[in-house]
């Protein structure tokens, strides 16, 4: 990664969290009523920066984190293959408030893990293998988990 990333990173402190994805399933038999049911379809990570207010251009900043993690998305989508889907998610517009951390202002960025193919499968070991290889990207470029754990 470049300087400008590494500064990024370090300088808003970078974190990521990871939570399951759900769908929502609906099923109706001929007469009968609908019935819903989750479905774990895979993993969102979502990852926070501070918003320290000495941001020069804010959304050049952010641009730069979000590409930064769409490449690395696609990195491991190639490693992958077709298995399953990582989507880069934009968030430019919206503030994050911190509620562990006094209100802090935080801009976020998520990437969805979700598999390719019918949504009433669950996630497998296909997404769980992405969402490690993922992970261990994250870290290599300085991203830690918001809990700070590796």
């Amino acid at each position: 990664m470049n300087g400008a990333v590494q500064e990024l990173i370090q300088e808003h402190h970078l974190v990521y969290e990871v939570s399951p994805y759900y769908t929502v399933v609906e099923e109706r038999s001929r007469g009968a009523s609908v019935s819903r049911r989750r479905v774990h379809a895979g993993f969102d990570i979502d990852v926070y920066g501070l918003k320290t207010g000495r941001e020069q251009d804010p959304l050049a900043e952010y641009e730069l984190g979000y590409s930064t993690l769409k490449q690395v998305a696609e990195e491991v989508k190639h490693d992958i293959g077709d298995s399953c889907s990582i989507q880069v998610l934009w968030f430019g517009a919206t503030t994050i408030l911190d509620t562990r951390a006094h209100l802090e202002p935080q801009a976020m960025v998520r990437l969805r893990i979700v598999q390719n193919g019918s949504i009433e499968q669950p996630a497998g070991a296909v997404e769980a293998g992405a969402l490690k290889e993922l992970e261990e990207r994250l870290h290599a470029i300085g991203i830690r988990t918001a809990g700070g754990r590796r």
